[in-house]
């Protein structure tokens, strides 16, 4: 609980900076960008650890839906960031 915490955390202090201080364009993408910085450390504990499967505490259940969340974010996030990340470096490989 507390990776995703510290992701979350991270996540809004991330988008925020990047703003003021880097002057990034405040795209979607780059709002996907920053979450698959922030929540990977998250998800790699969760998959290592797997605590979604120590029984039915409210902590397991939990840490089953926060990995299911995070997974399927994932699945439009990487795609986003990857078109962020080619439209603001100019590379043009995805166009």
């Amino acid at each position: 609980a507390r990776w995703v915490v510290g992701g979350f955390v991270a996540m809004m202090l991330l988008t925020v900076a990047s703003g003021r201080v880097l002057g990034l364009l405040p795209l979607s993408g780059l709002f996907s960008l920053v979450h698959v910085i922030c929540w990977s450390p998250a998800l790699y504990v969760l998959l290592k650890r797997r605590p979604f499967l120590q029984g039915r505490s409210p902590y397991a259940l939990w840490s089953g839906a926060i990995t299911a969340v995070i997974i399927f974010s994932f699945i439009f996030d990487i795609p986003d960031a990857a078109i962020y990340l080619d439209h603001m470096l100019g590379i043009g490989l995805i166009s």
